[in-house]
């Protein structure tokens, strides 16, 4: 007997039967009172079930399936019912989040219905441009001497090879025969500094951007191994013009737009309630860090 008290579902059982005589006792339904006892599955709802069962499903739904689907609302519909009229939203946290969340995508929507100018957008890029700056880019081939296989002689056999190249001896087509095989490319159109970083690490990326335009240079040491390297082109950093980031500008601008719209609804609410916050409370936790 104390094995079977200790079980989850007899627990339910008993808290079920509980609810059952406090209801048979007050005359109270616990969450389905006079005035929310009545589920209407109204011709829109059913329309509603009807579409979105099609979009899914790509095709419309029988009737057995239809009724299913009345049958699922109304199942919901219930269970929301009493956990609303149980007060199961209460002090929830999650819930609190979800709800709140929902307001303001509510009064998001408004604001995402309009699509901004090009004037609005223009204006947009002008007030912070520097947040759309093309970053400075090189174009460069290398040699690849392996650090695993070579250990310390990468170095000088990348010195070596270095020499032959200045010297004229090997022409730049050949180069990379003499260094070892390696698994990425061995040449590359312009790379910002963050896109070099995330392929050779962030000495490579560094040394790249000092280096001269046209000469083969180096070593230069890489999270692979070492490297003889020639920079072929250097791109500046620039401002853009809309045309070239116009979709970045469009979805900032968008967000912003939300973000603004949220703030104003809240603020508007705001001012509806008198906040009073525990000073004493408050000065405690400060005194406590």
């Amino acid at each position: 007997m104390p094995r079977l008290l200790r079980e989850p579902l007899v627990h339910f059982l008993l808290t079920g039967g509980v609810l059952l005589v406090l209801s048979a006792l007050f005359g109270q339904s616990f969450g389905v009172g006079d005035s929310s006892n009545r589920i209407e599955v109204t011709a829109d709802r059913i329309q509603q079930l009807r579409e979105t069962w099609t979009r899914q499903r790509g095709a419309p739904p029988t009737g057995r399936e239809l009724d299913r689907l009345i049958e699922d609302f109304v199942r919901e519909e219930v269970l929301y019912r009493e956990a609303i009229a149980s007060g199961l939203d209460q002090g929830d946290t999650i819930v609190r989040r979800r709800l709140a969340q929902k307001v303001e995508f509510l009064a998001q929507s408004v604001a995402s219905t309009v699509e901004p100018s090009e004037a609005e957008l223009q204006a947009f890029l002008d007030d912070d441009p520097e947040r759309y700056r093309f970053p400075e880019q090189v174009g460069f081939s290398h040699v690849y001497f392996s650090g695993s296989n070579r250990g310390a002689g990468a170095e000088a056999a990348a010195r070596g090879a270095l020499a032959r190249l200045a010297s004229g001896a090997v022409a730049a087509a050949e180069a990379a025969r003499l260094g070892d095989r390696f698994m990425l490319q061995y040449e590359y159109p312009p790379q910002s500094r963050d896109q070099i970083r995330d392929l050779f690490g962030p000495r490579f990326a560094s040394r790249l951007f000092e280096l001269p335009v046209g000469e083969w240079s180096g070593p230069v040491a890489s999270s692979y191994g070492m490297h003889v390297v020639r920079i072929r082109q250097r791109v500046p950093s620039r401002l853009p013009a809309l045309g070239e980031v116009r979709s970045r500008v469009l979805l900032d601008l968008n967000e912003q737009r939300l973000r603004s719209a949220a703030d104003t609804y809240y603020e508007g609410l705001r001012r509806r309630f008198e906040i009073v916050v525990d000073a004493e409370a408050l000065a405690d936790g400060a005194a406590g860090g």
